[in-house]
């Protein structure tokens, strides 16, 4: 059969779920194919493919695109097959009896995908397959056990993405080693996901050393590689036997720079951890931050982490040359009720206290995303049961960088939020240089920036110089593998400055 993914925008990061997907399929001697819905027209690639089934990954947010394609994929032939999967459908299977899809894929789709493809193919009945959810058997749906095994998985399809996209020209290469993660975090997915799952399967799987090894050898043999990005949720949970075979294995047998995703409080407690890592050849990590106020940090998100753990973790980072990117949301809904009853400050102060402890801690570069109410996330019922979100999920954009989709915050607010964004990821870059004169210059840039610049409706203009921070920040420090390139770095400005347009002021209705 012909299987055609469709993806919305060439993001920064490969879709790794269709990657896997595309694999599975190949493996079963299917063809597949990717569509890009903002690079070109749908309709024409329908006619091209001729495609039996039609698939998409949606987000909450992606999923108005995919609905509206999914309509001209059923205008083109209704007897197309079409299915949707990803972190919508699974929190709110609603979307099923509000569209024209033929199914959703709910949790993992490893072994139900695979088995759909083959019920399909013989003209079978797709109703009793465990994760498909069709509106026939909705009522008695059934969810399978976790993956135990990543093993046993195929290695991605690399080429379906990178030789449909622009990320083929790359040297920088994604890889995840895990799934799972062990933490509430009450704005993700995963304590839903972990409750869901619950008696399913162990919450954190990993592949074993050998299979990385051997997944990163195949991806370099076939595409020019010089840095990998691994994307697992948290890459390190403790100090244990993998890490130690890996910080051996991965300098000897692959010698490439990496970036990965950790926790402050786990680094704080065993700073070996960083050790280790840097020993494997470790260039920059990822460790949100979440919030620089202690109340939201701990009691709303649930993050267990003080301010002392941050401090610890990346002056460790600093002092052992390893670049770091951290993560404030801004936009926190609070009531005055308890802002009063805990004496908080209001929503802007708690914002700037984020922009502060990131300027503290002398983070390479900090990102403010504004909080999202995703469906069924503890943080999004938070907000609904408060009244701070109207619970219109058809009003949520592609991106978390859009301005706030909350209705406790005015237009002015919103806007304020937005511009913090954008102008504390400059301030950033001050604060987390090694010069000692960038770094005196955050106190003048901080008071302009919170007395007068993000009070003017100027984001556009500041998006400029976002975009020149943040690329030039990815190029220079967080991924860089060889020697700095001026040219390399400006090669990319128009393109992303098109995509954070797109992400940051895309219009909510179509």
């Amino acid at each position: 059969m012909r299987i055609l993914f469709v993806e919305i925008y060439v993001k920064t990061t490969e879709p790794m779920g269709i990657m896997l997907l595309s694999a599975l399929a190949k493996q079963k001697g299917h063809q597949t194919f990717l569509h890009i819905l903002l690079q070109g027209d749908l309709r024409e690639a329908l006619e091209k493919i001729k495609p039996d089934i039609v698939a998409y990954s949606a987000m909450t947010g992606d999923h108005r695109y995919f609905l509206e394609a999914n309509k001209i994929v059923k205008n083109y032939n209704k007897s197309i097959f079409t299915i949707m999967g990803g972190k919508h459908p699974t929190f709110f299977p609603e979307i099923l009896r509000a569209s024209d899809l033929d199914a959703i894929c709910i949790g993992e789709g490893d072994d139900a995908w695979p088995e759909l493809l083959s019920v399909l193919e013989n003209k079978g009945d797709i109703n009793d397959i465990s994760n498909i959810m069709t509106r026939e058997n909705s009522a008695i749906f059934k969810l399978r056990n976790r993956c135990s095994n990543l093993d046993n998985l195929p290695f991605l399809d690399y080429d379906i993405c990178y030789r449909n996209t622009p990320l083929g020209k790359m040297l920088k290469r994604t890889i995840m080693t895990s799934r799972g993660c062990p933490y509430s975090c009450t704005y993700c997915f995963n304590h839903i996901y972990n409750k869901m799952y619950h008696g399913k399967g162990p919450v954190v799987v990993r592949q074993s050393v050998e299979r990385v090894i051997g997944e990163a050898k195949y991806l370099i043999s076939h595409w020019p590689t010089k840095f990998i990005k691994f994307y697992d949720d948290d890459f390190v949970l403790k100090l244990d036997d993998w890490l130690r075979e890996f910080s051996e294995r991965w300098p000897e047998e692959i010698g490439l720079p990496f970036h990965c995703l950790l926790r402050a409080n786990v680094i704080a407690r065993e700073p070996e951890i960083l050790v280790l890592l840097k020993k494997a050849g470790v260039k920059s990590v990822m460790m949100s931050v979440e919030s620089g106020n202690d109340y939201v940090r701990n009691h709303l998100f649930k993050r267990n982490m003080s301010k002392d753990e941050l401090r610890q973790a990346f002056k460790k980072c600093w002092d052992l040359g390893i670049h770091t990117f951290s993560l404030a949301i801004l936009g926190v809904p609070i009531s005055k009720t308890k802002e009063r009853e805990f004496n908080l400050p209001n929503s802007l102060k708690r914002d700037i206290e984020s922009l502060d402890i990131n300027l503290e801690i002398h983070s390479t570069l900090a990102e403010y995303p504004i909080l999202v109410p995703y469906p069924r996330t503890e943080i999004g019922e938070y907000c609904r049961k408060n009244g701070f979100f109207d619970g219109n999920f058809d009003n949520f954009t592609v991106s978390y960088q859009s301005k706030s989709l909350l209705t406790c915050f005015t237009l002015k607010e919103k806007m304020i939020q937005q511009n913090l964004f954008m102008l504390g990821s400059i301030i950033q870059l001050f604060s987390g240089s090694r010069n000692g004169f960038m770094r005196m210059l955050v106190t003048p840039l901080r008071w302009l920036v919170i007395n007068c610049l993000i009070k003017l409706p100027f984001g556009k203009f500041y998006l400029i110089f976002y975009v020149l921070t943040v690329n030039y920040l990815y190029q220079a420090k967080l991924y860089r593998s060889d020697a700095f390139s001026w040219v390399g770095c400006f090669k990319n400005i128009f393109p992303l400055l098109r995509l954070n347009y797109f992400k940051q002021f895309e219009k909510t209705k179509k």
